[in-house]
């Protein structure tokens, strides 16, 4: 279904247009209607708009200004002109500029269909144009998956719109995601970026591959140590045994160390993210015991689903961590854990989630380090599974004070190592990701730092702010992407992470001061 915005200055006519044609059936989705040439632009900034129908004479700017106006925000857009008689140049001057056909008032239906007909099939040769190009696919797949995941695209009709643009089939059936931890990789440890990136490739080929013979599945690389798969498998009932499967028998995981979170099962597209969310959260609980093979439906006994930590507790941890102070780090935990436990009326549920939560939020901080003392304390799987046998609170607080001072006993020689690898993980992260929706929250995720020490902490590092950096990285690759001629300005502006094309050349000529198009004019002369 394609989005068509009807422009006319008289209500009239875009009554007549809206009700009287059965656009649903011609393959149109009536997305809007404007009364002028600004109105139709603000639209179009706004919506995703694949048609616009308009009037030609209208106050303001006419439809002529409003076809140049249109192209330059969305290149791919498609125009009809609606033409009186005695308007018969401008028509022609429409053509001239790029419209696909025209109409003359008063509308002949039967030729106006026969136009969305035909124009219908013009924008499906669009589609498979920009599917031909695998580079520019691979790169809009990965940005589309790691943004429905994330959370930053979640209406079921653009999702499922841009899902077949780019050739994914993301229907309405039981699916869920599962994400794939690789940690400590043994033969690839110091591996250069480069050969890390081909490793991990090759690593998300090969269960895409395998997938393939259960059902329905689109694999992703979604962060530096993970990778993600949106899986539709023709039999829910063997889910857990096609997993098992995949462990023993995948080749390249014989050298790495391998989990596997799976969230919730949903069939509706909405529900993407949330599998998501609950895959990592499942992945967070690998240390109640030594399965590779968590599922959300198993960890979520021990959630209650309401919020019993401080929501400060994670910012807290690290300024302990980074900062030599054993007694007031341990001395914090246990205040806040007798606080939580007289806060609810002395229930050891809470106190046992409470606990959990506290554990995972230093595994996962303690998790960015590279150091065997440090993977020591985190390679104990059975502390939760001990700690949920304790009916005691006075022993439960003397079990985590034991792992409090064993944990930070191990950070004393890596003490200088965490911030530069922060960064370095970082920086690499965004030279992956510039594409996607990136926001300081997200590169905190990967980090597992607080968003306002990151960005003082990158700043320090890097002489600029998170921001800045990203605008760079992103036209830095739009410059080598420009130099080919095969891509539009507007897929280089969309493969860089830029919704509007305005946005971009905006960008772009303020940090190399001359426009998109002038570089890629100089870029042809120079080659030629």
């Amino acid at each position: 279904m394609f989005n068509i915005l009807i422009v006319d200055d008289d209500q009239i006519d875009i009554e007549g247009l809206s009700r009287f044609v059965n656009w649903k059936e011609l393959g149109y989705n009536v997305i809007g209607s404007a009364h002028s040439a600004a109105e139709a632009v603000g639209i179009i900034e706004t919506e995703y708009v694949d048609v616009v129908l308009t009037d030609i004479v209208m106050p303001g700017k006419n439809g002529l200004e409003l076809i140049k106006d249109a192209l330059e925000i969305n290149p791919n857009i498609k125009t009809v002109i609606l033409s009186g008689h005695s308007e018969f140049q401008y028509a022609k001057e429409a053509l001239r500029l790029g419209a696909f056909d025209y109409l003359m008032k008063p509308v002949d239906f039967n030729e106006l269909k026969s136009i969305f007909e035909k124009l219908k099939v013009s924008l499906h040769e669009d589609i498979l144009a920009k599917q031909k190009q695998v580079e520019f696919m691979k790169i809009l797949r990965m940005q589309f998956l790691n943004n429905i995941a994330g959370g930053v695209i979640q209406n079921p009709e653009y999702i499922h719109k841009k899902a077949y643009e780019i050739d994914i089939d993301l229907t309405d059936e039981s699916f869920c995601i599962i994400r794939f931890l690789v940690l400590n990789e043994k033969s690839h440890k110091n591996l250069e970026h480069g050969d890390y990136d081909s490793f991990k490739s090759a690593l998300t080929g090969e269960i895409a591959n395998y997938f393939e013979s259960y059902g329905k599945a689109y694999a992703f690389e979604n962060n530096i140590s993970e990778i993600s798969v949106i899986f539709y498998p023709k039999d829910l009932t063997k889910l857990e045994s096609i997993l098992k499967k995949l462990i023993l028998t995948i080749d390249i995981v014989k050298s790495i160390n391998l989990y596997l979170g799976v969230g919730g099962i949903y069939n509706t597209v909405g529900m993407l993210s949330h599998s998501y969310r609950e895959a990592g959260k499942a992945l967070d609980y690998r240390y109640i015991n030594k399965s590779s093979l968590l599922f959300y439906k198993s960890i979520s006994r021990f959630i209650t689903g309401k919020p019993v930590v401080p929501a400060n507790l994670e910012e807290s941890i690290q300024e302990h961590l980074l900062h030599d102070n054993e007694e007031a780090f341990e001395e914090h935990i246990l205040n806040i854990i007798s606080e939580l436990y007289t806060e609810n009326m002395y229930d050891r549920g809470v106190l046992l989630e409470a606990c959990i939560e506290i554990l995972l939020s230093i595994n996962r901080f303690l998790g960015k380090y590279d150091s065997r003392e440090v993977q020591t304390a985190q390679s104990d799987h059975n502390v939760i599974g001990t700690l949920l046998k304790i009916d005691n609170y006075e022993e439960i607080k003397k079990f985590i004070s034991s792992y409090l001072r064993k944990t930070i006993s191990g950070l004393h020689t890596v003490r200088e190592k965490p911030l530069g690898l922060a960064i370095e993980s970082v920086l690499r992260y965004i030279n992956e990701h510039y594409n996607e929706n990136l926001s300081l929250q997200k590169l905190s995720d990967v980090v597992y730092m607080h968003p306002t020490y990151l960005s003082k902490l990158f700043k320090e590092k890097t002489g600029e702010n998170f921001s800045e950096y990203i605008m760079k990285v992103r036209i830095e690759q739009s410059k080598k992407l420009l130099q080919d001629l095969s891509l539009r300005m507007y897929d280089v502006c969309e493969m860089v992470g830029y919704d509007s094309p305005k946005h971009f050349g905006r960008v772009f000529k303020e940090i190399t001061g001359i426009t998109p198009k002038d570089f890629r004019k100089q870029s042809k002369g120079l080659k030629q």
